[in-house]
């Protein structure tokens, strides 16, 4: 097995095979879109880069991980939705988007994430961070997905900031992933199996919510996510 020179190796458990890392050095940031707890390749993109720019004047898409994420459940993959308003129709921007006056789908997504993974290696180790994050109010969509990026962030002890696009024109030396994500037949990450909770009920469910990374590896979460291979990143030559 080839090493990286100068740097050390990470070790990752958990029935997949020995992993050793170069760390990628981006001095530019990334423009990607607004996301509620982002599927593992959006994790993927955003650790290899410092700073990373939020879309929040595009046009507002339907169904897209803008305000919805998936887990694996004892009845297969699930879908956690925001519930949200369009104030100005179908020409709403997503920096617009508010919520419902209630918080039935915090209370909703918060009892499904623990029947999901109340019997994964690192519930207890982070239990009480999605307990927070579920019992404050918010009045924007950007504003969850915000907090729940940044929570990510903490619970991966990377360094990574987070900034708000200030129009829709691409800025110079900013890369842009802002569409990658909105046709999930195009997002076809290169990633270890890993055990998950009803691995025994179910294949291997790629691309989750990083929340089913977390839960099943914990620590090891950001070393995987930089074993993580993503073809635009490979097309890039990063």
């Amino acid at each position: 097995m080839k090493g990286c020179p100068g740097r050390a190796a990470f070790f990752i458990a958990y029935h997949f095979s020995i992993v050793y890392l170069c760390q990628l050095i981006i001095f530019h940031p990334m423009l990607l879109p607004s996301a509620y707890f982002p599927p593992i390749g959006w994790m993927a993109l955003a650790v290899r880069y410092p700073e990373i720019i939020l879309e929040k004047h595009e046009t507002f898409p339907k169904q897209t991980l803008r305000n919805r994420c998936q887990i694996q459940s004892a009845n297969g993959m699930l879908n956690l939705s925001i519930p949200v308003i369009r104030t100005f129709g179908n020409h709403t921007k997503t920096g617009e988007i508010t919520l419902i006056e209630n918080n039935i789908w915090q209370k909703q997504h918060l009892r499904a994430i623990f029947s999901a993974y109340r019997k994964s290696p690192f519930f207890d180790f982070y239990e009480e961070n999605f307990v927070s994050f579920f019992n404050q109010k918010y009045h924007r969509l950007i504003d969850v997905n915000e907090s729940s990026i940044k929570l990510i962030i903490k619970l991966l002890k990377v360094n990574i900031e987070l900034i708000y696009s200030e129009e829709w024109k691409l800025a110079a030396g900013v890369d842009d992933f802002r569409h990658y994500f909105n046709k999930p037949q195009r997002v076809a990450i290169g990633q270890d199996k890993y055990i998950q909770v009803f691995s025994d009920r179910f294949p291997f469910m790629g691309n989750l919510s990083i929340i089913d990374l977390l839960f099943n590896l914990g620590p090891a979460s950001l070393p995987y996510l930089k074993s993580v291979s993503i073809p635009i990143i490979q097309d890039k030559q990063f």
